[in-house]
């Protein structure tokens, strides 16, 4: 019993000793980040957003590894919640036209401060479950604070009723992975 409890104290000096955090902020980027309303009923274009959750995030000497929990959410009654239909969205514009949207290849960029891509997290079940958890392992390096941006994306079609057609990659923002000793 005396083993067990040095062994255990052992084990927790050494945790204390070497206490990293890993913590994710969303980063204001121009998106929409607040919910009004039933933006749906408005008809405003853009009551889809991206939720990133970290867990289970374990560190090593050299690696973060952790899951990404991103989820798509919408807003309805002034608040987010989950969205049931990931890949369309239909609303009536202000000129009576008809519009929908097509998202798909969801996927998160993850980027070093110097924006170079160290890892791409291809988000299939975004696009039918709402939600995915997608392991990441990123390399640390001696920097205190450690940032990298999670930027969400995925290809958006706009189809209109009155013959108006566009494809464009959307960004749904970024949010910041922080590692800190």
């Amino acid at each position: 019993m005396k083993t067990l409890f040095i062994t255990l104290a052992a084990l927790l000096g050494t945790q204390l000793a070497s206490a990293e955090t890993a913590q994710i902020y969303k980063t204001f980027d121009g998106s929409i980040v607040r919910c009004q309303g039933n933006q749906k009923t408005n008809g405003s274009l853009g009551s889809k957003a991206i939720q990133v959750e970290l867990i289970n995030a374990t560190n090593s000497q050299k690696d973060l590894d952790a899951s990404l929990k991103v989820s798509v959410v919408r807003c309805e009654d002034s608040r987010w919640v989950m969205d049931a239909n990931p890949s369309r969205e239909n609303y009536i514009a202000d000129n009576n036209v008809a519009v929908e949207l097509t998202y798909s290849n969801y996927e998160a960029l993850v980027v070093d401060k110097n924006y170079q891509v160290v890892s791409v997290l291809n988000l299939a079940d975004v696009e039918n479950l709402s939600a995915q958890t997608q392991s990441l392992s990123v390399n640390k390096t001696a920097e205190n604070p450690q940032d990298f941006e999670v930027i969400v994306r995925a290809t958006v079609e706009v189809r209109a009723s009155n013959g108006y057609y566009q494809k464009e990659i959307r960004s749904f923002g970024s949010y910041r992975l922080r590692l800190q000793k």
